[in-house]
């Protein structure tokens, strides 16, 4: 109910105050859907940002998102290519797979369809459902 998504968008406001990471991420994702608040693109992108230099592992693979589609941000295929391998390398399966992603469609690198597999193939093995898909293909 949207009593709740606005208690929830304080909690984790008042969690994100104390600098707990986690929160800073959710709160970002607040914003970015209007949970409990309205649609703040540039502020969803800073608190994602805020958050992915703390080493939040989600952050990190939405930082990606946000340049990838020009989200609170300007597009930039490189960053958005340079955040999804840092996500991928620390094994978070979305980013597993938007790297893969990147390598079949040249999005911030140069095409390697071998590249691609073997990323859709580990988040495949890793329960991903689109990667396993990619692979049928």
């Amino acid at each position: 109910t949207k009593k709740n998504e606005i208690k929830a968008f304080k909690l984790y406001e008042k969690a994100a105050e104390k600098g707990q990471i986690d929160a800073i991420y959710d709160l970002g994702c607040c914003y970015k859907k209007g949970i409990g608040i309205e649609i703040d693109e540039t502020k969803a992108f800073e608190l994602c940002k805020a958050a992915a230099e703390k080493g939040q592992i989600n952050a990190i693979h939405g930082l990606g998102y946000c340049y990838k589609n020009g989200i609170g941000t300007e597009k930039n295929e490189i960053r958005a290519f340079n955040s999804y391998k840092a996500a991928a390398e620390k094994g978070q399966i979305d980013a597993i797979y938007d790297l893969g992603f990147c390598y079949q469609n040249g999005i911030g690198t140069e095409r390697n369809k071998i590249k691609a597999f073997e990323l859709y193939k580990e988040a495949a093995e890793k329960g991903h459902i689109d990667a396993k898909k990619m692979l049928l293909l």
